[in-house]
């Protein structure tokens, strides 16, 4: 099923997931990344949640998947209509977290090590200086 065009009648669901999948829809501007959570945002119920995972970029630079500080509200927050987040993200990054940071085939190789994942519980990666971590939006519909 197409992600940005859900076979589904209006406000069927109480809860909604997507996890790490919506910032691939394309499109200029995270319009299918919209496009998609306008579906959600559709097939929920009132008082329905919405729990999305997302790559999010803490140095600022831009992507065309990833979000940003600014993006994430500027192109997906703000832009929704009945959907609003349980709570303020708090999106501030500790220099303990900083010192986290992976190279990207690092933690491909070793994503199957039962120890690695024991002692890197949240994943910063760095793909060509592109800082970037998930995190997790929970809205509610109104």
């Amino acid at each position: 099923m197409d992600g940005t065009k859900l076979e589904f009648p209006s406000e069927t669901f109480d809860i909604a997931f997507s996890f790490s999948s919506i910032e691939h829809f394309g499109g200029k501007g995270h319009s299918g990344s919209l496009k998609s959570m306008k579906e959600i945002e559709r097939v929920l119920k009132p008082g329905g949640i919405a729990v999305i995972a997302t790559e999010y970029i803490i140095n600022d630079k831009d992507h065309p998947e990833f979000y940003n500080k600014k993006t994430i509200y500027s192109d997906l927050i703000d832009k929704l209509d009945s959907l609003k987040l349980v709570e303020p993200l708090d999106l501030r990054i500790t220099t303990k977290t900083l010192d986290t940071v992976l190279e990207w085939h690092e933690a491909l190789d070793n994503s199957d090590d039962e120890e690695f994942a024991k002692s890197h519980p949240y994943l910063l990666l760095n793909l060509e200086n592109l800082l970037f971590i998930s995190v997790m939006l929970v809205f509610k519909k109104q």
